[in-house]
């Protein structure tokens, strides 16, 4: 890991975990597992910033082969940075991605991510981020 962060090249793998690519997405699974502290939070980020771009990609990996729900992964605390242009807008963003589910499969997800984002809502409807 130290190879990595806190060098030019860290930026770029946390753009390239944000854009949701399936080889990027590969990449942050191999990087998970020995990252803490501040870069295990800057892949976070960059994996939360993916989620609405390519939920049915994202939500799998995050799952760690059942050990976290969908609901639950789409329950937000935010404790790490509140997103760009706040908390409403960016459930708004993975909401309409959810909407593209297609198959049973991805419908059981966006199904349950739906729930978290719910709670999620009612946790920060009155927090000036939302």
């Amino acid at each position: 890991m130290k190879d990595y962060y806190a060098k030019p090249r860290w930026k770029v793998i946390q753009q390239g975990v944000a854009s949701g690519s399936d080889g990027w997405l590969k990449v942050y699974a191999s990087l998970d597992p020995v990252t803490d502290g501040e870069a295990g939070e800057d892949l976070g980020v960059a994996l939360s910033d993916a989620l609405p771009v390519r939920p049915f990609k994202v939500l799998p990996v995050l799952s760690n082969n059942g050990k976290y729900t969908v609901e639950r992964l789409c329950t937000f605390t935010f404790e790490v940075k509140i997103p760009d242009g706040g908390i409403n807008a960016y459930l708004n963003r993975l909401e309409r991605a959810l909407g593209k589910a297609n198959g049973k499969r991805e419908q059981t997800m966006a199904e349950s991510c739906r729930r978290g984002i719910q709670a999620t809502r009612a946790a920060f409807k009155n927090s000036s981020y939302y």
